[in-house]
């Protein structure tokens, strides 16, 4: 069984401006691909604040720490398998469908399928990609995340486990337990035949559930105070929260230089995996859940709510083959925005929704 500490009973009313929260994240995340403001006369610091907005996945990963711990971890008792089935049926159907398309409209254009083509799929149907430098960029781009996400979830309930008995301590300890287990793994890799497998450190920092971990721990570690009722007798952290992602954002545009991300510098790392999490999203997390803000009402609205179950779909369909087939008809990127927008509401209540709740069904 998954460990549990039923401190406070599960509530819905909780939840609704945290999904609309994903909703931001995801256009966060589509500004960062797509930057509106690029080739036009814009501030040149504001275009680069803009490019950063890839720390929507960093948002997405503190969140998804402290969703997983608040419905699984921390108050109802939930079976291992039935926790990583749950998962299963929320994340894969809907991404096995679209990269088997994507990878199928491949064959038919070009007309073969070679072997590398083959290995691509295979990587990218078992959600390994996201440890290879040669592979994790190939079928859905963006889809790397899913392999840090899996890695989370496989290992949360004991993450748990630890991290819950002595929160602060043990989310220092392991960050970099898991941190020194992914330098032992790529330092292995260079004495084995492992093609491309967490090629150098920034690959490990960029794009690896070992070296972004503290994110995940640092949703889990807000989700334990929350559910204890640790409530901290002071205001405005939305506030806070809001001011140290805008803050982070500029200094990562500062670093940026030659098209490069602000992140691609080790100082830009630091402030995107780690302070990041504690002086940006944490207390906009926590105040979202805490205080009453206009933030928290519009993210709460029922559109919103529609856009951030959407969110996942928006986020596998915002670029790559599908985006780029629309873009040949549609130039403008607000009406791009919207179509996909709509696109992805109606994969979500039709597709993702249905076999989710089959394959829940039947298990």
């Amino acid at each position: 069984m998954v460990r549990t500490i039923p401190l406070k009973a599960l509530s819905p009313k909780y939840l609704p401006s945290l999904t609309g929260f994903r909703a931001l994240a995801a256009f966060m995340v589509f500004f960062h691909h797509i930057n509106p403001l690029k080739d036009t006369k814009a501030p040149s610091l504001l275009v680069k604040m803009i490019d950063e907005m890839h720390i929507g996945v960093s948002l997405f990963f503190v969140l998804s720490g402290f969703i997983i711990s608040y419905q699984y971890l921390l108050t109802r008792q939930v079976s291992y398998g039935s926790y990583l089935w749950k998962r299963f049926t929320r994340i894969f159907p809907l991404f096995g469908i679209l990269t088997l398309l994507t990878y199928g409209v491949s064959f038919w254009y070009f007309n073969e399928i070679s072997v590398d083509q083959l290995w691509e799929l295979f990587f990218n149907m078992t959600l390994l990609k996201g440890f290879f430098g040669n592979y994790i960029f190939t079928g859905i781009a963006q889809a790397w995340t899913l392999t840090v996400e899996e890695c989370f979830y496989l290992t949360a309930p004991v993450l748990a486990a630890f991290l819950f008995k002595n929160s602060t301590f043990h989310l220092l300890l392991l960050t970099f337990l898991i941190l020194l287990t992914g330098i032992a793994l790529m330092v292995l890799s260079q004495l084995l035949p492992i093609d491309g497998f967490m090629p150098d450190f920034k690959f490990l920092f960029h794009f690896t559930f070992f070296g972004r971990s503290f994110e995940f721990l640092m949703g889990m570690f807000i989700a334990q105070l929350f559910v204890k009722s640790k409530a901290i007798k002071r205001r405005y952290f939305t506030l806070v929260g809001t001011a140290g992602v805008l803050l982070t954002l500029l200094f990562l545009a500062l670093l940026s230089e030659d098209g490069a991300a602000g992140d691609s510098q080790w100082t830009g790392i630091v402030i995107n995996n780690f302070l990041l999490p504690i002086i940006g999203i944490g207390p906009l997390i926590w105040g979202l859940l805490h205080e009453k803000t206009y933030l928290k009402t519009f993210l709460a609205t029922p559109f919103m709510q529609l856009l951030g179950n959407a969110s996942y779909a928006f986020y596998l369909i915002h670029i790559g083959l599908f985006k780029d087939y629309i873009a040949i008809y549609i130039s403008n990127f607000w009406l791009l925005l919207i179509v996909l927008q709509v696109i992805a509401i109606l994969l979500f209540l039709y597709i993702e929704t249905p076999i989710k709740i089959f394959l829940r069904k039947i298990h």
